[in-house]
């Protein structure tokens, strides 16, 4: 990139970098990493998870193979499946993610899905529908609707649109 600050004045190209942030509505989007940053500092992380926006939408729950949708007995450790078919636990896994965070999943797999009529809408796999559920996560995401959702939450984002308009009031006048 040819720099502004160009000390020696010839309009070399030197090496650039543009670092850039996806955000939403001025926030980063929110992660399960993230999230336990923010509580291990003491922060209530006010922040919109990726899939937030999707998940309060009622499309979204209608939809009848997604997961989060299906019912989940914690006491047998299974889900059941559109069909009535029980899902069962069948492992535990950790994996560690770029920055060398672990998460930790439950693997629950269907031993019914031969001749079942919701087959080829459920799963594509040759062995049944395999669903991993990452506990931790899905507490968390539980924390950020129950926070986002609560007046205080709303009276806040009110203040804050309210001084970003005034900030650019201001900005024009001057």
């Amino acid at each position: 990139m040819r720099m502004k600050e160009d000390h020696m004045l010839n309009g070399q190209l030197k090496p650039g970098y543009n670092i850039q942030v996806g955000t939403e509505n001025n926030f980063v989007n929110g992660s399960e990493e993230n999230y336990d940053y923010l509580e291990k500092k003491e922060f209530t992380g006010i922040v919109k998870y990726t899939t937030y926006e999707k998940e309060t939408k009622r499309s979204f729950k209608k939809k009848t193979f997604n997961t989060e949708n299906w019912k989940y007995d914690a006491e047998q450790k299974e889900y059941t499946c559109p069909c009535g078919n029980p899902v069962p636990y069948r492992k535990t896994v950790t994996k560690k993610n770029k920055s060398g965070y672990l998460q930790t999943y439950e693997v629950y797999q269907c031993e019914n899905c031969e001749g079942c009529p919701f087959r080829e809408l459920c799963t594509k796999s040759e062995y049944g529908r395999v669903i991993q559920r990452n506990g931790h996560w899905l507490e968390q995401k539980a924390k950020v609707k129950e926070l986002l959702s609560s007046e205080e939450y709303k009276t806040l984002m009110k203040k804050l649109e309210l001084n970003v308009k005034l900030s650019l009031v201001r900005q024009k006048a001057i």
